[in-house]
């Protein structure tokens, strides 16, 4: 399977239907399996700049129809404080995740930080059970590096990317995959990111430097593609070997 291949699931039977028919690596599906057992399911962790991210999903207004770009197997823990009349799009270049969170969305399972998180914001789980009925499509994307010309759908009012353009490896790439994402953006539509700055350590690990990611850089991208900064704040990591930084930002279509 191409990362240049966009592929749109409905979240019904014709998606398990193409699972059945569509080669997943195992050890990947155990990857992002344990990835949400390790990250989205144990007690609340502050100081990761979760916090933010929420305050700011939650600050926006009703919109009709959302899209998580880079989603992984997050997508409803995000969606808690989220206000959508209509439909939810899940879109990820991993088959792989999207089946973990695909079998998720059809468990009845919430996680302590889930519960904590439906406290916090006041909902409860029959908040959380509407928003598995929200669920509408997956698509199978690398945002990052193919057009969304080629993706069917209408735009979206909402788009988030949490964790995703940070792996981008230049200023240049990053700005391209914010104007890509953009163009799924309805006209007056909210973008929410988070962007993670790696740690000396981790960057060494891995050599991936993604440490070019600061206000200016954002602001930047974003005038690139007139797109309107309305919040941008740099939060710093606590206890966290891998991560320093996280910029957490929010955008509008001038």
């Amino acid at each position: 399977m191409g990362e240049d291949e966009s592929r749109v699931k409905s979240s019904s039977a014709p998606w398990r239907d193409a699972l059945s028919h569509t080669r997943l690596d195992q050890e990947h599906v155990d990857y992002f399996s344990q990835y949400r057992s390790l990250y989205f399911n144990e007690s609340f962790r502050d100081g990761q700049g979760t916090d933010e991210i929420l305050e700011l999903i939650a600050g926006v207004e009703e919109v009709e129809c959302w899209l998580d770009l880079g989603c992984g197997p997050t997508t409803l823990f995000w969606s808690i404080p989220a206000n959508v009349r209509t439909s939810i799009d899940c879109c990820d270049k991993s088959a792989e995740a999207l089946k973990v969170l695909h079998d998720f969305i059809l468990s009845d399972d919430i996680p302590p930080c889930y519960q904590q998180v439906l406290a916090r914001f006041g909902r409860d789980h029959h908040h959380l059970a509407c928003v598995r009925e929200k669920i509408d499509k997956f698509i199978i994307h690398d945002v990052l590096s193919t057009p969304f010309r080629d993706v069917p759908g209408p735009q979206h009012d909402l788009i988030t990317a949490i964790g995703l353009f940070g792996l981008c490896k230049s200023p240049e790439r990053y700005a391209w995959a914010l104007g890509n994402a953009a163009a799924q953006l309805a006209e007056d539509g909210y973008m929410i990111g988070a962007d993670w700055v790696r740690s000396a350590r981790f960057i060494h690990a891995e050599g991936h430097d993604n440490s070019y990611i600061n206000e200016a850089s954002i602001r930047r991208a974003a005038d690139e593609h007139r797109l309107d900064v309305l919040s941008l704040s740099k939060v710093c990591i606590r206890d966290d070997p891998l991560y320093s930084t996280v910029f957490v930002w929010l955008i509008r279509r001038e």
